[in-house]
């Protein structure tokens, strides 16, 4: 069964997109000055609106595999010491929406997290220019030589540049090999513009080009394809060589610090990224259900009052100190088995996408935020399939894409995201 065709009732459906549309807004939202004119109340009142929506699709769907009832039953109780513990929703919330947007046509999916992304990041945008919220700068140079980050609305310089690389990737994946060389010349110009010009964001620059150009390779081209049963077993390596291989960096950086003298010369950032996580693995500790990580750094006020912030740009090191070992590494078996079912599928651009986001996960939080990594969304999937070969073949991956450009009758069928 392919991931397209999967598919429940109408309303459910429903249900489904409108608390993964919440979720996206809520999570924006919560990034800027938006959350002082609200109030906390309304912030609470639409993740409890997310949960309703979840929890009302799963009652009103009555078919459910026996993988999804005993990841529920194992998973969900675990993340309560985990919340409590953490001081903090948002991992429930997150992993909710992994486990829970089963039976959705994954193309919908991806255009929801697009067009909320879109819509929401242009009301930030826009209320900055009303003068509702604040065009927070930040000088990443001197007062001789300023580099100054515009926040367009965000508290946090770095969001916007997030949210352009998601949308952009998400456009790649509903295009696809329909996607042009003049769209692909645009995007690559925008994101130099923006890199340049509003968040100097070296990582969302350089990840964007480089995605660009694989995508080239990989979709457009076919010079490079994953059907190699090779490319199973390193999907499913990954996420356990990039989780050791951070803590091994953080273990390293802690006992043999004169191997770093380098790095601190020529990526002074990452040297000081994995400073900060070593400090905060002796702070913290590592223990089974997590610890509550009191971290600044990462919004204006910190930004610009702090002398010395304490913020873990490292989701394998944030995962594990926050959540602790028993839950992180569920999570990770998850995330390796939702790449290996995304090697089965065949699909170039979404195999593509998945491992750009666990390997620069590395040095960011972006592994379990549904909007950056909407591929980790295909975890519900594999969970509600039944227990069959789900291996897409050669043919029946052409004909998906040849019914996606073409409506009846073989002739386009005009729309930009075409299921």
């Amino acid at each position: 069964m392919r991931l397209n065709e999967m598919k429940t009732g109408t309303g459910t459906q429903i249900a489904g997109l409108l608390a993964l549309d919440i979720y996206c807004a809520y999570t924006i939202l919560s990034g800027t000055a938006w959350t002082d004119i609200l109030g906390r109340n309304v912030f609470g009142l639409m993740w409890k609106a997310m949960l309703g929506c979840l929890v009302l699709r799963v009652i009103l769907d009555d078919q459910h595999t026996i993988r999804q009832l005993f990841v529920w039953g194992l998973l969900f109780p675990l993340l309560i010491p985990v919340v409590r513990n953490a001081g903090s929703n948002r991992l429930f919330l997150q992993m909710s929406l992994v486990l829970l947007l089963y039976g959705i046509p994954f193309r919908r999916i991806v255009r929801s997290v697009f067009t909320s992304c879109l819509f929401w990041t242009l009301f930030v945008w826009l209320s900055c220019r009303a003068g509702i919220l604040t065009n927070y700068e930040f000088n990443h140079g001197s007062k001789l030589k300023p580099v100054i980050a515009q926040g367009m609305g965000f508290d946090y310089y770095s969001t916007f540049a997030f949210l352009i690389l998601t949308m952009t990737a998400a456009w790649l994946y509903l295009r696809k090999e329909k996607c042009t060389a003049a769209e692909l010349a645009a995007l690559a110009v925008f994101h130099w513009l923006s890199y340049r010009h509003i968040h100097t964001t070296r990582l969302v620059v350089l990840t964007s080009e480089m995605y660009l150009v694989l995508f080239v390779i990989v979709v457009k081209l076919k010079w490079l394809t994953f059907r190699a049963p090779v490319w199973k077993k390193l999907a499913m390596l990954l996420p356990f060589l990039t989780f050791g291989g951070t803590w091994l960096l953080v273990w390293l950086y802690d006992h043999y610090r004169h191997l770093f003298d380098l790095m601190d010369k020529l990526f002074p950032t990452l040297s000081s990224r994995l400073s900060q996580s070593v400090e905060a693995y002796h702070m913290y500790g590592i223990r089974l259900f997590g610890s509550r990580l009191y971290l600044q750094g990462n919004r204006y006020v910190d930004y610009n009052t702090m002398k010395s912030g304490l913020y873990l740009d490292s989701n394998y090191v944030y995962m594990l100190l926050a959540y602790g070992v028993v839950v992180s590494l569920i999570v990770i078996v998850l995330i390796s088995l939702a790449y290996g079912y995304i090697y089965e599928l065949q699909d170039p651009c979404l195999f593509l996408w998945f491992g750009t986001i666990i390997g620069i996960s590395m040095v960011n939080n972006f592994l379990l935020n549904a909007i950056y990594n909407v591929a980790l969304l295909t975890v519900s999937q594999m969970l509600a399939e039944p227990g069959k070969k789900r291996r897409i073949n050669e043919q029946k991956y052409s004909d998906q894409q040849n019914r996606a450009v073409c409506g009846r009758g073989g002739r386009p069928s005009g729309r930009l995201f075409p299921e």
